[in-house]
């Protein structure tokens, strides 16, 4: 197990270094990146605002703004999502094309939905009603058991 976590932990710094790095990597502003231990990076005085964020080997980006602006993004896929492509494509990192969304409203991405349209990031109402299901259960139990 340890030698997995160790793993996880190499492989998400090389990712990283990957979108930040010119040259052989993606070029990617490090000022744009999402990460948890950090506030959300949106610049208020920016019209069109970027983020992006990679764990492991999967990437997801979006960019914030008026609707015209965003309405010429549907469907294609930006200069930072090709730059990836192209870095780990040359690395050779594989990814599932199946699971490429390019210029979209709506994704789900590590569990998340990510929803353009409404504003909403967060769990998916799939999984939503799991947990309710869950709670709604753990509810109607006048006991329940101990984890073994």
């Amino acid at each position: 197990m340890l030698g997995w976590i160790l793993a996880v932990t190499i492989a998400q710094h090389v990712h990283r270094n990957q979108m930040i790095w010119t040259g052989p990597g993606a070029g990617l502003r490090a000022d744009e990146e999402w990460r948890k231990d950090r506030m959300i990076p949106l610049v208020l005085q920016e019209i069109c605002r970027k983020w992006w964020q990679v764990y492991v080997d999967n990437w997801d980006a979006g960019t914030v703004g008026p609707w015209p602006e965003m309405a010429k993004l549907v469907g294609i896929p930006d200069d930072r999502q090709e730059a990836v492509r192209r870095t780990w494509t040359a690395a050779g990192v594989p990814r599932s094309v199946d699971k490429s969304v390019e210029g979209g409203w709506e994704t789900v991405s590590l569990g998340k939905e990510l929803n353009g349209r409404s504003g909403w990031h967060g769990a998916t109402a799939a999984r939503m009603g799991e947990q309710l299901g869950a709670a709604l259960w753990v509810a109607s139990q006048s006991r329940v058991a101990e984890r073994t």
